[in-house]
């Protein structure tokens, strides 16, 4: 989601569906190439709102419930707040918990971290956990921490 894996084979895949599937005779490089300018700004916008969403001064994400974080982040992208946006937003916050980004958690300096690797590295660390129940560990982790940032 944050970090598109195989997108061009993906992507083409996709298009080329839904091309067949409307009856659109077009050519096919030139429309994979529009989709792609219009997915690669999308995608950067996605990004810099999600970052300015958990680094926000207006908004107080560390005290938000799980669900509720992940349809402020995810709503203007997505509908539906399903198992992969969960896992994310799982994946977000106690990255933000780790790295004292939360807003009673900050400190006095400016964040000068390269948020978006240092997100992979974090993401990269859990996806490679084999536990068959870090999710629901995770979760509850997250949840207490909520609880404990709440009392803050």
């Amino acid at each position: 989601m944050l970090f598109p894996v195989n997108p061009d084979t993906e992507l083409k895949a996709k298009v080329t569906v839904l091309l067949q599937k409307n009856g659109v005779t077009a050519d096919l490089p030139v429309v994979l190439r529009s989709v792609r300018k219009y997915a690669a700004r999308k995608f950067v916008d996605f990004r810099a709102q999600t970052k300015s969403k958990l680094l926000s001064e207006k908004l107080d994400v560390g005290a938000m419930q799980l669900a509720e974080l992940a349809r402020t982040i995810f709503s203007k992208f997505t509908d539906a707040v399903n198992l992969e946006i969960i896992k994310m937003t799982i994946i977000l916050r106690s990255f933000c918990h780790e790295k004292k980004l939360l807003k009673k958690l900050r400190g006095r300096e400016p964040v000068s971290l390269d948020f978006w690797v240092e997100l992979k590295e974090h993401k990269e660390r859990i996806d490679s956990d084999e536990d068959p129940l870090k999710w629901e560990k995770l979760q509850a982790r997250e949840e207490k921490r909520i609880e404990r940032y709440e009392k803050l």
